[in-house]
C-alpha cells in the first residue's frame, strides 16, 4: 500500500507523500464579503454542515479572516450547524429568527443549503435579497434555477481532476513534486440573491 501513488482530491490523509487537491476560496470569499458589503449589509452569518470537516472549518476560516478586513467579527453565534442534509431547515431558521439579531447576509457552507434557506425565508415572507442576502458554494445546476438565481462560489472541478490526472503521472513516473498541496482558485459568481438589501430582516 506504500507503494501505491496516491492523490486526493479536497480529501486528508495522514500519509505524508499524499498530493491533495484543494479548492482555494480565500479571494473569491473576499470578493463575496466586498460585494455583500456594497449591497448594505453590515452583519454576517455562516451555515455549514459539519464543524469537523475541514473543507467546512477553511470557509470559515476565510470568512473570518475577510470580515477582519472590514473590522467585522464574525460572533459565534452567527455560526450555525446542521445535522446532514436532511436537517430540519423550518427550526434552523427559527434559530436564526431568534438569536442571530441584525444578521442580513448569510453564507452557506453548500448551494443545497443556501436554497433551502431562501425556501424557509420565503415561507416566512422574507425576501431574498430585499431582506437578506444569501449566498452558497458549488455553483451547482440549483444555483441557475433557484428563484431568486443564488450568488455561489464556483469550484473549478474540472480543472482541479486535470490537476490531479497530472500529479498522478509525475507520481508514477517518480518526477518531480514542487508540492503536496495544491490550491485551485475559486471564482465568485454575482446573482440575484445578494442583490442590493433594502432593509435587514432583524432591526
Amino acid at each position: 500500500l506504500n507503494d501505491i501513488p496516491v492523490v486526493l482530491i479536497e480529501g486528508y490523509f495522514r500519509k505524508k507523500d499524499v498530493i491533495i487537491i484543494h479548492a482555494d476560496y480565500s479571494q473569491s470569499i473576499q470578493k463575496a464579503v466586498a460585494h455583500l458589503m456594497e449591497q448594505g449589509n453590515q452583519t454576517f452569518g455562516y451555515i455549514g454542515i459539519n464543524p469537523q470537516n475541514k473543507n467546512d472549518v477553511r470557509k470559515l476560516s476565510n470568512l473570518t479572516k475577510a470580515l477582519k478586513n472590514y473590522n467585522r467579527e464574525l460572533l459565534d453565534e452567527h455560526v450555525l450547524y446542521i445535522d446532514n442534509y436532511n436537517h430540519d431547515f423550518s427550526a434552523l431558521v427559527d434559530v436564526v429568527l431568534i438569536s442571530n439579531v441584525n444578521v442580513s447576509a448569510f453564507v452557506c457552507e453548500s448551494d443545497y443549503i443556501a436554497a433551502k434557506l431562501i425556501d424557509q425565508f420565503t415561507e416566512r415572507k422574507i425576501a431574498v435579497p430585499e431582506d437578506a442576502s444569501v449566498i452558497g458554494f458549488g455553483d451547482s445546476d440549483l444555483a441557475k434555477i433557484k428563484h431568486p438565481y443564488l450568488t455561489t462560489i464556483a469550484v473549478d472541478l474540472d480543472k482541479m481532476v486535470s490537476f490531479a490526472v497530472e500529479e498522478l503521472l509525475k507520481k508514477i513516473n517518480n518526477k518531480y513534486i514542487e508540492s503536496n498541496h495544491i490550491h485551485i482558485p475559486t471564482r465568485l459568481i454575482i446573482r440575484e440573491s445578494s442583490n442590493r438589501l433594502k432593509q435587514p430582516i432583524l432591526t
